[in-house]
């Protein structure tokens, strides 16, 4: 969803970011909210329990998952106009960087900090709560 945010915003007419804007929502409301709770859930108490560095990854995902949630709000109350261009630009780039920042960095440390109990633990309530095919995200609507 970021990515197609970040390909088709630049030459997006008022109707295409209505559009846009409503898929995202969808999304949010289909697969997006779920995933941060579930993450918020199985990590961040044995993030805060992992140390100084695992209490700061605790704030980032709590921080990142916030932002996120507060764009979704404001483009809610926004929809009635014209969405900006602005708010769907923060939230894909939000995404986007939240996204590269648990797979580059906090996936790895989660594999030190984290015993082989706790990782199983995760691993099954993830498993329980989100669905074993991920949504996909909305694709770009034909003319």
């Amino acid at each position: 969803m970021a990515l197609r945010v970040q390909r088709e915003l630049p030459a997006a007419t008022d109707r295409d970011i209505g559009a846009l804007s409503s898929d995202l929502l969808q999304f949010w409301d289909a697969a997006l909210l779920a995933h941060c709770d579930v993450e918020d859930e199985a990590r961040l108490a044995r993030l805060a329990a992992a140390g100084d560095a695992g209490l700061a990854s605790a704030g980032r995902l709590q921080r990142d998952h916030r932002a996120l949630l507060s764009l979704v709000a404001a483009l809610r109350m926004e929809r009635a106009a014209t969405a900006p261009r602005g708010t769907l630009v923060r939230f894909a780039e939000t995404l986007a960087t939240h996204i590269r920042w648990e797979e580059r960095e906090l996936f790895d440390a989660v594999q030190g900090w984290f015993s082989t109990q706790d990782l199983d633990a995760v691993g099954a309530l993830l498993t329980a709560r989100l669905p074993s095919v991920p949504v996909p995200a909305p694709t770009a609507q034909s003319p």
